[in-house]
């Protein structure tokens, strides 16, 4: 049996109903003179809160939204969704080795493998911005758009059309910065001692920092309030709260990223599931939505990535399997194999039944292998 054969047997599988009698089947894996060979994958599948999916992406690593949205895909490339009155979702050409992506409201903006800066739309390239930049954040509303970039040095640099709120006037001195975030008109920035510190428009109390908090690993800026993930994996909101979006839910608990949208919040858990609160359209979750790896927060609404369950490979060494796969925290995991593909024929490789812990796994097949082997991944 060839690769060819392999995939056009996966093909033939699903579409006779496989996938749907076994939900749980993702990835076939087979094993052809110790190659290993992938049936299929849809890693970074790209999706609203609400289980929507984005048609044509599988590859995505990164994501960044506001009233459109930016996607970087696994080959260092872009693509851009939503409005373009601006021209901001039209990709410059040739464009690639993209690392991080931001969006605006009416400007897109990547930052590339060489530390420098591209934006395009409605909000270009600041003159003279380095090429030392390690961080870039975006936003504004109805009055345009703004940027930051943080340097290697720590320090923060921002650039507007309209500064009328002062939003990229950067407080003189600020120094030991690791992230960024911006909102509608205010922005945040992170310092390496875990506090945080705020500047611009505050009119809803969005760069009044709570009073004691520090231990903070991450910041997110929405329309016109402000989110903060602790050491601890507790969340803390602060600033407009008209639609509960700086209420966080009690009993909220290990959290690994947040983002704050125009009037909600969005949570990443780490067993993969969602907790959204505020604006009830925006912060609409579906239940089947899991598997979760990135989140961020649109104007309107919210779209994350996720990682459906599959075997990311299969080594092989002095004839043992190692079969290796990423897990969820708190998700309860099996690996099968099967010699042939049959409905009947799938077992439970021993040992293989382990609880998630949020990390790459490996599971060994010690079995002594005489022809192919095939592989599932249950949970």
């Amino acid at each position: 049996m060839n690769l060819n054969q392999v995939r056009a047997l996966y093909k033939s599988l699903k579409s006779g109903g496989l996938a749907i009698k076994y939900p749980f089947l993702v990835l076939i894996c087979l094993l052809v003179s110790n190659q290993m060979v992938s049936a299929g994958t849809t890693m970074g599948q790209v999706s609203s809160l609400a289980g929507n999916v984005v048609p044509g992406v599988t590859d995505a690593v990164a994501i960044a939204a506001q009233s459109g949205s930016i996607i970087l895909r696994r080959d260092g490339t872009v693509i851009c969704r939503g409005d373009n009155s601006k021209g901001q979702t039209n990709v410059p050409a040739g464009l690639n080795n993209v690392v991080a992506v931001a969006v605006g409201e009416e400007h897109s903006m990547v930052l590339k493998k060489d530390g420098t800066v591209l934006s395009w739309g409605g909000l270009p390239t600041a003159p003279g911005v380095s090429n030392n930049v390690i961080a870039i954040a975006a936003g504004g509303s109805e009055a345009g758009g703004f940027s930051l970039i943080l340097k290697q040095n720590g320090t923060v640099f921002g650039w507007t059309k309209n500064n009328y709120w002062g939003q990229t006037s950067v407080p003189p001195g600020l120094n030991n910065v690791i992230a960024i975030a911006a909102g509608a008109y205010h922005s945040l920035a992170l310092k390496s001692d875990g506090t945080v510190v705020g500047w611009g428009f505050n009119y809803m109390g969005q760069v009044n920092i709570p009073p004691g908090l520090t231990n903070v690993v991450a910041v997110s800026a929405g329309g016109y309030h402000s989110m903060a993930l602790k050491r601890d994996g507790t969340v803390v909101a602060w600033g407009m709260n008209d639609y509960g979006e700086a209420t966080v839910p009690s009993g909220l608990s290990n959290v690994v990223a947040i983002a704050a949208g125009g009037y909600h919040s969005v949570a990443l858990k780490s067993n993969g599931k969602v907790v959204a609160w505020g604006e009830p359209t925006a912060a609409n979750v579906s239940a089947s939505l899991s598997n979760v790896v990135a989140v961020a927060g649109g104007y309107y609404g919210s779209t994350c990535i996720t990682a459906p369950l599959e075997i990311n490979c299969v080594e092989v060494t002095n004839q043992n399997r190692t079969v290796n796969f990423h897990t969820f925290f708190g998700q309860q995991y099996a690996v099968e194999y099967s010699p042939d593909l049959a409905p009947n024929s799938w077992a439970l490789l021993s040992g293989s039944t382990i609880s998630g812990n949020g990390y790459d796994v490996s599971v060994i097949d010690t079995a002594a292998i005489v022809g192919p082997r095939f592989y599932r991944l249950k949970q």
